[in-house]
């Protein structure tokens, strides 16, 4: 969990990477396939036991902090956890 806080916040200077438009409240969670350029991170610690195969569990922790923490998007958390943890 601290891990994933601490990547989180090194977006915090960068432009929102969530696609949504807060006029319209539509939600596009699946819009952006490379959240957080987490692709490159994932490769270098993919051979980790406990990590291997669960790229999209450390996607969800780094999107709680990124929510909750940096851009104040709950309804936006809310949306993105329906559509990967419901599945």
């Amino acid at each position: 969990m601290a891990w994933g806080s601490k990547y989180a916040i090194s977006f915090s200077d960068e432009v929102c990477i969530c696609s949504y438009d807060s006029k319209d409240k539509e939600y596009d969670v699946k819009k952006e396939k490379n959240k957080f350029n987490l692709n490159i991170k994932y490769s270098q610690v993919s051979d980790i036991p406990y990590i291997k195969g669960k790229k999209s569990y450390l996607e969800m922790i780094i999107m709680y902090f990124w929510c909750t923490r940096i851009v104040d998007e709950e309804e936006y958390l809310e949306e993105y956890l329906k559509k990967f943890v419901g599945k």
